[in-house]
């Protein structure tokens, strides 16, 4: 006798898609951060979404041209938008549905911007913190896009 299992899936928030993009809001409370992220699309887009989201955080008076407004040469897959001293971040995939190298790249990106922001330095003693930050995003992200 054989048996068989059907796996129940959790009811998640809904995603705001379109047939070329997904975007949503990665919330960080332990160490007060948001990440835009942006699967699929222009990066213009995406740079437009990240800036208006930062003014909604009331990031007046930040270097918005710290940003790269530029948008990447045909072969890059992914990209971080950051300023200096804040802690809200985003993240552009070119792919709706991006790969786990390109995913686990940016979410690194993401990772040190985050922890360096709060004064955790990357060395043998925060190993731990940088590892189940950067599992925590790329986890939540591939559940999302994947």
């Amino acid at each position: 006798m054989t048996s068989s299992s059907t796996s129940i899936r959790k009811k998640r928030r809904p995603l705001r898609k379109s047939s070329k993009r997904v975007v949503f809001t990665l919330n960080i409370p332990s160490w007060e951060a948001d990440i835009l992220v942006v699967c699929g699309g222009d990066y213009a887009t995406a740079y437009k979404l990240f800036i208006q989201k930062l003014k909604k955080r009331n990031a007046v008076g930040k270097e918005f041209s710290e940003i790269d407004e530029d948008t990447p040469g045909e072969f890059v897959m992914g990209r971080t938008l950051l300023l200096k001293e804040f802690r809200g971040l985003g993240l552009w995939f070119r792919d709706k549905s991006p790969g786990g190298g390109v995913l686990s790249h940016e979410a690194f990106h993401a990772t040190h911007h985050i922890l360096s922001s709060a004064g955790v330095i990357l060395n043998q003693g925060s190993e731990e913190a940088y590892a189940y930050l950067l599992m925590h995003i790329v986890k939540t992200i591939a559940r999302k896009v994947w």
